[in-house]
């Protein structure tokens, strides 16, 4: 499975949102999707990386790899794109379940 990364526009798109907003959007996205995604969340230090406790500080960090001046650092960016794909694909998932075929067309994205 290939995810797109974002262009450059989509990301200075981003950044034009805010953090508040952007951290707004992260939290749509249920616990139960949410605890799945901390294998693909950037790592927080002094917490575990299994850790349901970690999630918010570790969507914080997710955050900062976009709204950073450069975006994230080449050898995190592939992850963090990875992790946004994700969090965007539970959100689309979870609040757009009764579209017709949303499934096939994620998949197409791939």
């Amino acid at each position: 499975m290939t995810q797109p990364s974002p262009t450059p526009q989509a990301v200075e798109r981003l950044r034009a949102l805010g953090d508040r907003e952007l951290l707004a959007f992260f939290s749509e996205v249920t616990s139960k999707a949410s605890r799945e995604l901390l294998r693909v969340l950037p790592s927080v230090d002094g917490f575990r990386k299994e850790s349901a406790a970690s999630l918010p500080k570790r969507k914080q960090a997710l955050l900062h790899h976009f709204l950073k001046k450069g975006g994230a650092p080449k050898a995190n960016k592939e992850r963090a794109d990875l992790a946004y794909y994700y969090l965007w694909r539970a959100w689309a998932e979870q609040h757009l379940k009764d579209v017709e075929g949303l499934a096939a067309l994620l998949d197409a994205i791939e």
